[in-house]
């Protein structure tokens, strides 16, 4: 007789043949304070905080201590900025732990903005906004978004119009890098095999840190999701090349104008109430969506090439999104968009079917969500996550990874039937193209 596969334990991030660990340093981020979008000083140093403090590295940080002797192991440094918090995230062994704390605290702290990386800095985020600003599906999420908050905070950070950091210089940057200095702002996460000697590590090195009574102003948008909304946007196609100018020879005398153009649809479903259990389970049944979503247009012949992609409820954004990419007609975007959804209802109401799709949709989200817990760096995200799911809460959910795995995998048929009467046909608001083939 076969044993019963045991389940695997996300509650501890898998074992590692070092005994190391991840920091995960999590500041409050500029970008939904009062005008966060139009404070260039604020968004520069939120979206580039690597940069800044890896260019005084060799000066003040791991790169020095390495030299020195004092850092024996190869720790890894990298950064994110999110839609509320920027991370700055250290993965190390705990032989270094003294060393590495110090070596990060100084960075921060003492650690000179030189002015050609400020400029790199600066140019590199313009270069990637001006990317990101090209990019149709973006552009159809900023009218989405500008439709659910309206032109507020939310739509200057997605809009797609503008080019950012105009009139931000090095004096600028000089100016606002202070406000980062402020311990209120921070967490500080720790994952992996530890023990109690990176308490004292962390006091003597992070305490130098202090409280400015900094008030950080929270955006005060609404969220105004529709019901059976339908916008279209007028999308600007960037072309791009890379071959050089003196390769691509004479511009023709007559340029053919493209008429047919494969954009996204976007469809967008209003989420249950974040850190609940309805809210797990949705989670789990819009990631299974994609899946299905892919089979289907995989096996459609009047589909090509398209990609579906499915964007989970977030932070301060409490929708869930699904992407069809590269359609020719919208029309069978929605037709394939609706059968998704209808088959997946009519399963869940038959007793063999509905046995069948619940494991799948609890496999599916065990292997495409839970894979983080495998590593220190992944688990701390993970924690991070939580903290900012609740931002307002009086007790942050930094473990609701596991109270979301434990909701979703203890969950029965009826809690999916239920959270699937949640999903309209197409969606609480969809966006399409106004190149758009009907």
């Amino acid at each position: 007789m076969a044993k019963k596969k045991k389940k695997p334990d996300f509650s501890k991030p898998k074992e590692e043949p070092k005994k190391s660990l991840s920091v995960d340093l999590e500041a409050e981020s500029s970008e939904i304070v009062e005008n966060a979008a139009s404070s260039d000083e604020s968004e520069e140093i939120s979206d580039n905080e690597e940069e800044i403090v890896e260019s005084e590295d060799r000066k003040y940080g791991i790169t020095k201590k390495q030299y020195e002797g004092l850092i024996t192991g190869k720790p890894a440094v990298s950064s994110q900025t999110n839609l509320a918090t920027s991370t700055i995230l250290i993965d190390f062994d705990m032989i270094d732990a003294q060393a590495v704390c110090d070596a990060i605290a100084n960075a921060i702290i003492y650690g000179e903005v030189a002015p050609a990386s400020a400029d790199r800095a600066v140019s590199s985020r313009q270069y990637k906004k001006r990317l990101e600003n090209g990019s149709s599906v973006n552009q159809m999420f900023s009218a989405a978004v500008n439709q659910i908050y309206g032109k507020h905070d939310f739509y200057k950070i997605f809009e797609t119009k503008n080019d950012i950091l105009q009139t931000t210089d090095y004096t600028s940057i000089l100016e606002a890098y202070p406000a980062f200095l402020d311990s209120s702002r921070y967490s500080l996460i720790l994952t992996g095999n530890f023990d109690d000697t990176i308490f004292p590590a962390i006091e003597s090195s992070f305490s130098l840190f202090t409280n400015n009574g900094q008030i950080i102003k929270s955006s005060s948008d609404k969220e105004n999701i529709p019901s059976g909304k339908k916008i279209t946007v007028k999308i600007t196609h960037t072309f791009l090349t890379d071959i050089p100018a003196e390769k691509a020879g004479p511009q023709p005398e007559v340029l053919i104008p493209t008429t047919e153009f494969l954009d996204p649809v976007l469809y967008i479903t209003k989420a249950p109430a974040s850190g609940s259990k309805e809210a797990a389970i949705f989670n789990a049944i819009l990631n299974q969506m994609g899946i299905e979503l892919q089979k289907a247009v995989n096996s459609s012949r009047k589909f090509d090439n398209s990609t579906v992609t499915v964007q989970l409820p977030q932070s301060h954004m409490n929708f869930g999104t699904v992407y069809i990419q590269n359609v020719t007609h919208m029309k069978e975007a929605d037709a394939i968009y609706r059968r998704t959804i209808l088959d997946m209802e009519n399963k869940l109401k038959d007793g063999a079917s509905a046995e069948k799709l619940i494991n799948q949709i609890k496999n599916n989200w065990t292997l495409q969500q839970m894979n983080d817990t495998f590593t220190n760096s992944g688990t701390a995200l993970l924690l991070q996550k939580g903290l900012e799911l609740q931002p307002e809460a009086e007790e942050p959910q930094a473990d609701y990874y596991l109270k979301e795995y434990n909701y979703i995998q203890t969950a029965g048929v009826q809690d999916f039937i239920d959270v699937m009467e949640l999903f309209p046909s197409l969606g609480n608001l969809r966006v399409y193209s106004l190149d758009g083939k009907e």
